[in-house]
């Protein structure tokens, strides 16, 4: 009897959370989708390397009303957020995984290897946080590498990590 009983609060339990994830994934898109990152603490961390020097540089802070990550209903989105005169906008993919939302976002610009001028750009970021009815917070981050390949051998990466605070 007690194993009949283990297996189907077993069952319930696992019920209820997929149907909580199924839930989330219907309010997040609701309406236009969009929510507004209402707060930002940030870190930054920039290396530059370049034939003549090399040099780094660490920035903190708090900002309010700094952009949006947009939500479609078919887990892909777009944002758009600036911090002083740092700027990260493009698409998103995104999903519910026991009640946590992830976001995944990447950017590669390979068009200038190929067009001869060596540049190389990439950025990868992710965030994730428990979803709440209306406000929530995302915590990770992104770092962006840049490859100058010129003649001058210049590179540079820079490393983002922040919580956000998001309301719609």
């Amino acid at each position: 009897m007690n194993l009949k009983l283990t297996l189907i609060l077993a069952f319930a339990i696992t019920f209820a959370s997929c149907s909580k994830d199924k839930k989330i994934e219907r309010k997040l898109p609701k309406g236009d989708g969009i929510w507004n990152i209402t707060s930002a603490a940030y870190v930054f961390t920039e290396q530059d390397v370049n034939d003549v020097n090399i040099s780094q540089a660490i920035s903190s802070g708090t900002k309010s009303n700094i952009g949006s990550f947009t939500f479609g209903k078919d887990g892909i989105g777009s944002f758009s957020f600036t911090i002083d005169s740092f700027t990260r906008e493009g698409s998103f993919t995104w999903m519910v995984v026991e009640e946590e939302v992830s976001i995944v976002y990447t950017y590669i610009n390979l068009a200038d290897i190929f067009s001869g001028t060596g540049d190389y750009d990439q950025v990868v970021g992710a965030f994730s946080g428990i979803w709440e009815k209306n406000s929530w917070t995302l915590n990770g981050g992104d770092v962006e590498q840049h490859f100058d390949g010129t003649g001058n051998m210049d590179v540079t990466q820079t490393v983002l990590a922040g919580t956000f605070e998001l309301s719609n």
